[in-house]
């Protein structure tokens, strides 16, 4: 019954519908402006406004994503375009620790691919996803093979080493942790590749940096598989089974 939310202005937001949720400010209520046609709309319509319980300076530039701990329910994790991931202290509003990396993070999602511990997985305007212990601080790995931004991220729901991305670049990629190889120089450390590519049903060839066909989210659930939306303004949803290998 909890709900966090990344802003533009940079900020956390933790919410509650509960009732003892702290009241809405006025200021941000509809209607707060003089206006007719709004004092007409508000008095139609009834609806309980809450405020967050928690609001968090956490960023210096418009925050990208946020998502629980997945063993702490007092602990978060947040991206932002301002470079960094930031492990939030949801108990007592501070963050507690800052990972700074060389590009704008869009988006974030967790892995428990050891069965002990986790990782944060970071997708990044420059292409690539990283996976960060956030106990060590250190890079994991590497996952390479879009070319363009990387918009969303969503873990498989069956496995703790699967991972799906949708990109820019208007493909959808899967990943498995556990298919990576040694880096040459200029990627540095273990890289991983994509299991699977799969493009927007329709879209012909695929045209350069994605252009009309970009992925902007995706979510891959057990029942009914990977289910990603994109700027050809469909919905469009894949059974793991059927996916061809890149």
């Amino acid at each position: 019954n909890r709900l966090l939310s990344a802003s533009a202005d940079g900020s956390i937001g933790l919410w509650t519908p509960n009732k003892s949720a702290p009241a809405a400010p006025a200021a941000l209520l509809p209607g707060s402006a003089p206006s007719a046609k709004r004092r007409k709309m508000n008095a139609a319509v009834d609806v309980p406004a809450r405020g967050a319980t928690l609001m968090m300076a956490a960023h210096t530039a418009p925050a990208t994503g946020v998502v629980f701990h997945p063993d702490d329910a007092t602990a978060a994790y947040s991206t932002s375009l301002d470079h960094t991931l930031k492990t939030l202290d949801l108990a007592t509003g501070n963050v507690v620790d800052t990972r700074a990396t060389g590009h704008a993070l869009l988006c974030l999602t967790t892995l428990a691919p050891g069965g002990s511990g986790h990782v944060v997985a970071v997708g990044s305007a420059a292409r690539h996803i990283t996976l960060i212990d956030p106990r060590a601080g250190g890079v994991v790995m590497t996952l390479r093979g879009h070319k363009n931004k990387i918009a969303s991220l969503a873990k498989d729901p069956s496995s703790a080493f699967g991972l799906v991305s949708g990109a820019h670049d208007g493909t959808v990629r899967v990943w498995d942790v556990r298919s990576s190889r040694e880096g040459n120089l200029d990627e540095g450390g273990r890289v991983g590749e994509a299991v699977f590519v799969v493009g927007r049903d329709g879209a012909g060839k695929s045209k350069v940096g994605g252009e009309g066909e970009k992925v902007f989210g995706v979510v891959w659930d057990q029942t009914v598989g990977i289910v990603s939306a994109g700027e050809d303004r469909r919905v469009q949803i894949n059974a793991p089974a059927r996916l061809e290998k890149s």
